[in-house]
């Protein structure tokens, strides 16, 4: 088995006979090109090949240089990616293991730091983790089956979210779909700054990122909505569409929009319209902040994991705590 580097052409032509059922729009070149332009990252993609030269898996990863460190990840933390991995080619099941272990030990002699999403039914023994010198970390989200009349939806939220609709309504607050323009981008992000800066934290993304959306919605890939109390802004919600599925990217609002629940109210809108379209899930976009777990989970739905294989080579080890702290300082940031 080999593991090597081939080109974004390559890719783009190897991708359109791939497995269709492994394929998010994460791994799509335009999300790609989004991703390297508004982080400064470099785009590697790997293809592993059987003894006999047969294309067994297809995976792109995003390599970020900090400092002296160079992190490599499919998807990598922080990149506002959920999931990529690899696109295994049909009939390579039996094979995922040994992929995956080919691709982490090619790319190990190119960074300190590796993460890569695997299938939940890819799982490695604690020989083979120690072995490899790997960590199985899982990431916890909600997802909410929209398969369903709304009405039973509806019911399936907890009664602090149908309360927090309700007080919205009450409140006369309206939301609308909207066509995000760099305008609309600048108002956003002013938002969330000032959002973070309460919190006493630093906006951990960079602005060129949300502008690089505006791209994705232009083919149907991301739908924002904003609510409205007497004309004035409130708050705003960034989401994708991933074919049947939608995904919360992010969200903010001001006082007004948090003593009204506006973000509350345009949860529900998104959803609704969602169905409207034909979405069949809705992924609440990760768990990790209690505060937001507590408002993300109100709104019903079920648990779910998704795990990642992580390498940390060992003065990365020793030297992460330090970068974390100096990130929340806003000493360093995803960005620079």
């Amino acid at each position: 088995m080999e593991t090597k580097l081939i080109t974004i052409k390559e890719y783009i032509a190897l991708l359109k006979n791939s497995n269709e059922g492994h394929i998010t729009m994460y791994h799509e070149s335009l999300w790609l090109e989004v991703i390297s332009n508004s982080f400064n990252s470099e785009l590697m993609i790997t293809v592993t090949l059987d003894d006999k030269g047969q294309i067994l898996a297809l995976t792109p990863y995003m390599n970020l240089k900090k400092g002296l460190f160079s992190l490599i990840g499919s998807p990598l933390s922080g990149l506002y990616t959920e999931l990529t991995g690899p696109i295994f080619k049909e009939g390579s099941t039996e094979k995922e293991i040994e992929v995956i272990l080919s691709q982490i030990n090619f790319l190990k002699t190119r960074a300190q730091y590796i993460e890569i999403s695997i299938p939940n039914n890819v799982v490695l023994t604690e020989e083979d983790c120690k072995k490899n010198s790997l960590r199985q970390e899982i990431h916890k989200s909600i997802s909410i089956n929209l398969k369903k009349e709304k009405e039973d939806i509806w019911n399936d939220f907890e009664g602090r979210a149908r309360n927090m609709i309700r007080k919205s309504e009450k409140n006369h607050v309206s939301v609308s779909e909207v066509t995000p323009t760099i305008e609309w981008m600048e108002k956003y992000y002013l938002m969330l700054n000032h959002t973070f800066s309460s919190q006493k934290k630093v906006t951990p993304h960079p602005f060129i990122f949300f502008k690089e959306l505006i791209k994705l919605h232009s083919q149907g890939k991301v739908i924002c909505f904003s609510a409205f109390k007497e004309g004035i802004n409130i708050a705003n919600a960034i989401f994708l569409n991933d074919r049947s599925r939608l995904l919360y990217l992010s969200g903010t609002s001001n006082q007004e929009g948090m003593k009204t629940a506006a973000n509350s109210l345009i949860q529900w809108q998104a959803i609704q319209s969602a169905i409207d379209i034909g979405v069949q899930e809705y992924d609440m976009g990760g768990l990790g902040i209690g505060s937001i777990d507590k408002f993300k989970r109100s709104f019903g739905g079920e648990e779910i994991q998704r795990r990642r294989l992580v390498y940390r080579s060992t003065i990365f080890s020793l030297l992460e705590p330090l970068a974390r702290w100096a990130r929340e300082k806003g000493i360093i940031s995803v960005s620079n």
